[in-house]
């Protein structure tokens, strides 16, 4: 099987292969595997919080942030002030009425340049992002399949591995596809690694309702929003990532 990788932000390719590597290695011992990661473009600032984070730069991210147009100082304020007992496609909405209009011409950019690397060094059996890496990779799969249909010799992913992921975003870079809007739209086998304990968990979760609940899993790690590399979680994700290859047919 062959995995494409996606970054999270403050990442690199390198960052992302060691947050992976005792997964990968395990993947590996079957002899037909095989691992290529990707990060974004957009390069971070460099500083002593995100060496200590992600190790050494560069950092990237694949957007300019999670709300183009917005700082993150925006963001906060706004999020802070989000009613209690709202569901993650709520909070999203209640933003949108708060902040400026959400657009990223760069989403177009990276859309295609993903496209672009399926046709070119495809196809890839298996898209796996971690946090925005995830993101964009929920993105790409519901552009691609819609894609699909229009141009029925389009090679679509055949599954997908989410951790920490959150709700995707509209492919014109506008809005995000909210699954209690458009119900499930990514129809392939998915695995979600999580963890009920990360704040962002409910992203992630909103991310599990846009996909068929009928061959979509999920993996609670408890380890927060990093990829864990402790044996007792490596043992449940190197486990989920099996069986979702056994169900994809591989």
């Amino acid at each position: 099987m062959k995995f494409l990788c996606l970054a999270g932000t403050g990442t690199n390719p390198a960052a992302l292969q060691q947050q992976l590597a005792p997964t990968v290695k395990d993947l590996e011992r079957d002899g037909d595997h095989s691992f290529h990661y990707l990060a974004g473009s957009v390069e971070l600032a460099e500083s002593e919080g995100l060496k200590a984070s992600y190790g050494p730069a560069p950092h990237f991210r694949f957007l300019e942030s999670l709300w183009p147009g917005a700082t993150d100082q925006q963001i906060s304020e706004a999020a802070a002030g989000a009613p209690g007992g709202l569901t993650y496609e709520d909070k999203l909405r209640y933003l949108e009425r708060r902040l400026p209009p959400k657009t990223s011409a760069l989403l177009q950019d990276v859309l295609l340049s993903l496209h672009r690397k399926f046709e070119e060094e495809g196809p890839f059996d298996c898209i796996l992002g971690h946090s925005e890496g995830a993101v964009i990779a929920a993105t790409f799969v519901i552009d691609r399949l819609q894609k699909s249909v229009e141009a029925n010799k389009m090679v679509t992913p055949r599954c997908a591995v989410f951790f920490n992921g959150r709700s995707p975003h509209t492919a014109d870079g506008k809005g995000w596809v909210l699954a209690d809007e458009s119900g499930p739209l990514i129809t392939i086998p998915t695995c979600h690694i999580l963890a009920y304990n990360d704040p962002t968990a409910d992203g992630a979760v909103a991310l599990y309702r846009l996909c068929d609940d009928e061959s979509a899993t999920v993996v609670d790690h408890g380890r927060g929003h990093a990829i864990p590399k402790d044996a007792k979680s490596c043992k449940l994700i190197i486990r989920a990532i099996r069986d979702l290859m056994d169900r994809t047919g591989d």
